[in-house]
Parts: C-alpha cells; structure tokens; sequence
C-alpha cells in the first residue's frame, strides 16, 4: 500500500498542484481514499458485509472514509462507534479512551500529557487534538529560543516533532538535490554532494523526507476549515513532499503556456477541495484528474534545489519542452521582437483604463451636482433666505474650483505642445515614423529655448510672418526633422508634401560643422538661418505661391 500511496495519490497530487488552503498538501486527506481501496478489496474478498472506523464525529475521517467506501461497493455498510450514543456517553474524549486502554492493558502512544492525536504515513505525520485546541499554545519549546516570550500558562510540548528537527538542531552546510520529473511525476533524486541517487517512488519519497527532515523544511502549524464547518487547527510534518512541490511548481513555469498554467492553478484549487471533503473517486474528480493529468504531459527535465535552514532554494532548472527562448528575452540581444510593436499594445490596454477613468471624473461630478441638488431640497423651507445665498455660494465656488483644475491642465496640455513647435505635425509623425518615439526626439530638444530666444531678435514684420506660417513651426523643430531623417529613411516621402525637397540636403551641410561629443550630434553655435534663406535653399518659392493663389482664389468665391 506504501507504493499505492505514493505512485497513484501523492505524486498524482503534488503535481497537480493539490494544496488546501494555500498551505496543507493533504498528507491525511490523501491517505483515506487509499485506506479505503484497501479495506473494500479485503472485504470483498472475505465478503464482509460492514467495515468499522475509529473516525470521530466532529472530524473529516469519517466522511472521507465512508465516502470512499460506498463508492467503491455501495452494499458495504460502515460502524462508527463514535457516533453511537452508548459510546460517547460513556467515553466524553480522547482522555478517557486513555485511561480505558490503560486499565484495559492496552498500549496506546498517547499519554495523558500529549493527549494530542497523530496521523502517520510516508508523505506526512498530523498532530491536532489536546493541547493543541488552544490555537495560542506553542507546540515546541525551541519557539522561545526565537525571542517569543515564555507563557507559564502555556507551557511547551517537549519533542514534539518526528520527522523534522528542531531550528536549534539544524545543520549550517547545505546540501543540493537534483530532482528529475517526467510528466510532471519525479522519477530520480541525485544528491549532488554525496552523489546519492535514488529512483523507486517509496524510496525517493523516503530519502526526501530524510533530507528535508534534517534541514527543518515542510513544518508548519495552520489553523483550517473542516468540511462539516468548524475550524480546527493542525501541526503537520511534510519535508519531503513540500520538497516536491517546490520543485514541480518551478519546472511548470518553464513548460507550461501562461493560460494554461492559469488554468491549471484554478483547477487544483477546486480539486484540493474534493479530496479535502473526501471525494477522491466521485466523478468531478475524476474529471478534474483527467485535466490537470493532461496538463502535465510537457512537464519533463530537472530542478536543482538547495536544502538550507529551513528552505528549499531553486538554483536552476532545465527541462525538455521548454517555453524559454533566452536570445527573445535577453536585454543585449533584440533577436525577433521589435520594440515599436508594443506602442500599439499598451495604447490597446489603455483603453479601458482610460475609460474607465473618464466614467470616474464624470461620475465624481456628478455625485457632487446631485449632492448640492439634495442639500438645496433640504433647505427649501428656511424662512430665511441667508442661507439658501450661502449654499448657491458654495456651490458656486466649488464648481470654479473644478473649473480652475481643468483649465490649469488643458493650458499645461497645449504648453507642452507649442514648447515643442509640432502643432500640426504630431499626429502624422506618430503615424508615419513609429520607429523612432516623438516623444523621445522632443526630449532631446533642448536648444529650442535658445533658437527661440534668438528668432525674438529679429524684425517684428519677418517675426510675424514666420510664425504665421506651417513651414515655420516644421522648421523650427529642425533637430526633431534630423533625428527622424536619421533614424527612418523611409521619411523622404513627407518631404515633397511640405515643400521640403532639399531639407535633407541642408541638414546634412550643417551637420558636418557640428561638433560630436559622447557619440551625440549638438547643433552648431551660429544662429537658425533666415525665413528668405530657408525658401532660397530650398526652393520653395512655389510653394508659397501656391499659398497666396489658394487665399486670392478663396477671396474671389467669397
């Protein structure tokens, strides 16, 4: 039953990720329905019509175990002694069933001192029961020796654990396991420090258990919710499995597909569930076994694990069907990815959470109006009108309020925009350039305060036509033009839409004068050329005479 146990219901389990509450494995919950398939094969082939357990009849026991009986062969019938007056009357707890077998002459391993109840198998061992109720009593003695103050009222439970040892006893050299899965069921353990390697299911179960035993991994003390409702609280010893689960859970993160995974993670949870309650064999569990099997067929390589006080660290993993591409995810390497594809990504997300957002401004707002519509209904019947100009007054201070913050933040918006000269050309250079960001070549203009500065200096009639004019705010962010030129050659085709045919040949006339420091281009120190220079170089004489025939045309048909 030992190879049963840990072949058909622990391994099964851990890989799939059964774990109830986010923190038991199910060691007992586990070990019921197995129990309960070697019980029924002895009884029917005795054909013994009743079986008897010695479950108590507040626990889960007895619904695990009777559940899985009747499954198995629905006329056998269950005695529970527990649950039978003349028992309990008689007997009002563990520590008269004590004192019973001590009279008795039977040797039971409980004692009026540890009155507590144990569940042993090869995955784990269970302490609940006896002092135990008390949910603030420590169980071990070592707890003090972690700076928590001593209780007379509670004093400790010596020697407690079996199967892990205490923080004090802890060894200070690690040791690193290398554990082997196929199909997600671990089929080797090799001790990389001893060269120890074990393959049987029992034996690696058992070796873990001994090795996690020793480093203290797997104790824990959880307070949990019993299927018939109430709440219990349990101590419980699982070095090797939870050595398991740290490793399986690692390697599926290298295998498994990140929706599926999801899947996988929610699933688990609803079958930790049915077994916890002792549906191991009713049909949704089947089903859900069937899934989470299916799940874990690409679950396949080895996961390095350091045993240290108390933890298992990964320290690195390789499997056969990885999901990994180290040259996509390097930061040194762009390989197949493009960058330029995750602006369409994130503005994608973002719609929601713009949405979203607006609803909420509009929904704030409105709360607001209607609150100040109630607060005016309420005061409808003063007699004096003092108070009804009192509250229209601060009704209207708080809308000149919210006036104040949106128009702040529409004259920041548009400031942003003129600082940067890209008034009628940002829409289009976010369409036709993706590769290079606009916002990252505004970033990078930062002598347009001085071009700026100087173009003030000019003649008041030249100024004003300049700046009338598109061509003047295209220009005036020349070093925008550059670095999009530079970095997109595919850009020429904006060229002749603007009357710039020869702009890229200016601009690279005058980088040559630039100066080059730490790999960047500085424009030179000599001022911005002339509103007439610019059209003479570039030949745009027809261009703005093509504006002034469009006005006179536009003059005529007025």
């Amino acid at each position: 039953m030992k190879v049963v146990l840990a072949y058909k219901f622990v391994y099964p389990s851990l890989s799939y990720g059964g774990i109830y509450q986010g923190r038991y494995l199910l060691g007992t919950s586990l070990c019921r329905p197995c129990i309960s398939k070697g019980i029924v094969k002895v009884a029917n082939e005795e054909n013994a019509q009743y079986i008897a357990h010695g479950a108590t009849g507040k626990g889960n026991d007895q619904i695990r175990f009777e559940l899985s009986c009747v499954s198995l062969n629905s006329t056998i019938k269950c005695i529970t002694p527990w649950r039978m007056s003349s028992f309990y009357n008689r007997f009002q707890g563990r520590l008269d069933l004590i004192e019973y077998a001590k009279t008795n002459g039977f040797k039971v391993g409980a004692t009026p001192d540890k009155p507590y109840s144990t569940d042993a198998n090869i995955m784990h061992i269970s302490f609940e029961s006896g002092v135990l109720e008390d949910p603030l009593h420590p169980p071990i003695d070592d707890i003090f020796e972690s700076g928590v103050l001593e209780d007379p009222l509670h004093p400790p439970i010596d020697d407690m654990y079996l199967m892990t040892a205490n923080p004090s006893e802890w060894p200070n050299e690690a040791e690193d396991i290398k554990i082997t899965f196929e199909k997600g069921l671990p089929k080797a353990v090799e001790n990389l420090y001893t060269k120890v390697k074990v393959e049987k299911p029992v034996e690696i179960l058992q070796y873990l258990n001994k090795l996690g035993g020793k480093h203290g991994i797997g104790r824990i003390d959880i307070v949990e919710d019993r299927y018939i409702g109430m709440k219990s609280r349990g101590v419980y010893e699982t070095p090797g499995a939870t050595i398991l689960w740290t490793a399986i859970r690692d390697l599926e993160l290298l295998c498994l597909d990140r929706e599926v995974n999801k899947i996988r993670a929610k699933l688990a949870q609803e079958f930790a569930e049915k077994v916890y309650y002792g549906l191991w064999y009713s049909p949704e569990c089947d089903y859900m076994r069937a899934c989470l099997k299916l799940s874990q067929t690409l679950v396949n390589g080895f996961v390095i694990i350091r045993l240290f006080k108390g933890n298992a660290f990964i320290r690195g993993r390789k499997a056969v069907n990885s999901l990994y591409d180290q040259q996509l995810v390097s930061m040194d390497i762009q390989g197949d990815f493009t960058p330029s594809n995750a602006d369409g990504f994130i503005k994608t997300s973002a719609i929601r959470l713009t949405a979203f957002n607006n609803i909420y401004k509009q929904t704030i707002i409105g709360i607001i109006l209607a609150l100040f519509i109630c607060m005016g209904y309420a005061f409808r019947s003063l007699r004096y009108t003092f108070w009804r100009l009192a509250l229209a007054l601060i009704a209207c201070i708080i809308i000149y309020y919210f006036y104040r913050v949106f128009n702040a933040y529409y004259k920041k918006m548009n400031k942003i925009h003129n600082q940067f000269g890209i008034y009628y050309m940002n829409a289009n250079l976010n369409n036709r350039f993706g590769e290079q960001s606009i916002s990252e070549s505004m970033a990078r203009n930062t002598s347009h305060d001085r071009r700026q500065t100087q173009s003030q200096a000019q003649p008041q009639q030249q100024q004003q036509e300049m700046q009338s004019s598109d061509l003047f705010h295209i220009i005036n962010n020349y070093e925008l033009f550059n670095t999009i030129f530079n970095h997109n050659p595919n850009a020429s085709h904006f060229l002749p839409t603007n009357g710039l045919i020869n702009y890229r040949n200016y601009t690279t006339d005058r980088q040559s004068t630039h100066t080059t420091r730490g790999g960047h281009n500085y424009p030179p120190p000599t001022p911005p050329p002339s509103y007439e220079h610019i059209i003479q170089m570039n030949g745009l004489p027809n261009y703005h005479d093509a504006i002034q025939q469009q006005q006179s045309q536009s003059k005529v048909i007025s």
